[in-house]
């Protein structure tokens, strides 16, 4: 499985040049969409592209796993 469906918000910050406050934010705000997953919160690459405008590439952003 090459690229990851859900991006962490440090994550979908990084990628998005933002704080992780912000995407905290705009996820309760629902002006993303974001799934639970125990305590962790993901945002769907999807929603990152769709914020951006242009598709990700399939590189991971920490490649060997977990931030």
């Amino acid at each position: 499985m090459g690229k990851k469906l859900g991006l962490s918000v440090k994550e979908a910050a990084n990628l998005l040049g933002v704080h992780p406050n912000t995407i905290y934010r705009l996820a309760w705000r629902k002006e993303i969409r974001s799934v639970k997953v125990g305590s962790r919160l993901l945002i769907p690459r999807v929603e990152v592209e769709r914020l951006v405008g242009v598709k990700l590439e399939d590189t991971d952003p920490h490649p060997g796993g977990r931030e």
